[in-house]
C-alpha cells in the first residue's frame, strides 16, 4: 500500500503470511508463512500488475522446523531470522546467493525477531534467556553463536520487536512496563541508555518499524477494537 495507507493490494495468496521485510534495493519482500506443516521463510518478487496468485513466492530454505521472523540485511546479501531447527528457538542468518546457513546464538530460551543495524554490523533482538522479554546486541557474524551479546533492557515487565533508526543511534520497542500492562511504544539509544516513553493511549502497540527519513514511527495497534497500521510522528526534538 502507499506510505498514506491508500491503494491496498493483496501481494501473496497464502491465508496467513506474515512479518514482510524488504530488500534494500525494494524489488522484494522476505516473509515467513505457513504452507506446510510448519512455517517457513519465503521470498517474493514485488510487481505492481501483479495479484494474489500471480506471484509465486520462492522457499528460501524448508525443512522439519520453525524458521519465521526474517530481517533483511542492509547490503542485501543475507537475511536473519529465528529458527527451532536445532531444538531451541534461535537467531540465524542465510546467506541469499549460496543459501548458506550461520547460526549467531545458543540458549535454551527464546530468540526471536532479529533485525539488523543499520550499518550491518550488528543485529538487535528480544530473548527470554534472563525470565523475561528483554532486548539484546549481537554481533552479525560472532566466531561462536552466542559471543558477546550486549543485554540493553532490564525490567521486570516484557520489552520486544525491537527497530532501528536510519542513523543506528537509537532504537525503538514495545513494553508492558507501564502501570495497566498494555504495551506502548518506548525509544533508547543504541546501548540501551535514555529510555523514553513514545506512546500512551490505552491501545496495545506493538511492531514498530521507524521510517527511513527518521521522522515517523508506523505500528501496529489495537486502539480503535482490532489491529489496525498507525504512523506516530515525532518532534523535533525526539
Amino acid at each position: 500500500m502507499r506510505a498514506d495507507g491508500a491503494d491496498p493490494t493483496p501481494l501473496t495468496p497464502g491465508p496467513d503470511d506474515r512479518r514482510p521485510s524488504w530488500s534494500p534495493d525494494g524489488s522484494r519482500i522476505v516473509f515467513d508463512a505457513q504452507q506446510t506443516d510448519h512455517r517457513q521463510i519465503f521470498i517474493v518478487e514485488i510487481d505492481g500488475d501483479a495479484g494474489p496468485g500471480g506471484v509465486i513466492p520462492r522457499a528460501l530454505a524448508s525443512g522439519d522446523w520453525e524458521d519465521i521472523a526474517p530481517s533483511w540485511s542492509p547490503d542485501g546479501s543475507e537475511i536473519a531470522f529465528s529458527s527451532d531447527r536445532a531444538g531451541g528457538m534461535d537467531i540465524y542468518s542465510v546467506e541469499v546467493a549460496s543459501r548458506k546457513v550461520r547460526r549467531l546464538t545458543k540458549q535454551p530460551a527464546a530468540d526471536l525477531f532479529p533485525v539488523w543495524s543499520p550499518n550491518g554490523g550488528e543485529l538487535a533482538f528480544f530473548s527470554q534467556r534472563d525470565g523475561n522479554d528483554e532486548i539484546y546486541l549481537i554481533g552479525a557474524r560472532p566466531r561462536v553463536p552466542d559471543e558477546a551479546v550486549l543485554r540493553l533492557t532490564e525490567n521486570d515487565a516484557n520489552d520486544f520487536v525491537p527497530s532501528w533508526s536510519a542513523d543506528g543511534t537509537r532504537l525503538v520497542f514495545a513494553s508492558n512496563r507501564l502501570q495497566g500492562r498494555r504495551a506502548q511504544l518506548f525509544v533508547m539509544d543504541a546501548g540501551g541508555f535514555g529510555i523514553r516513553q513514545l506512546t500512551s493511549d490505552p491501545g496495545r502497540k506493538t511492531e514498530p518499524a521507524w521510517s527511513p527519513d527518521g521522522k515517523r514511527i508506523a505500528f501496529t495497534s489495537d486502539r480503535d477494537g482490532n489491529d489496525e497500521i498507525y504512523v506516530h510522528s515525532l518532534s523535533c526534538s525526539s
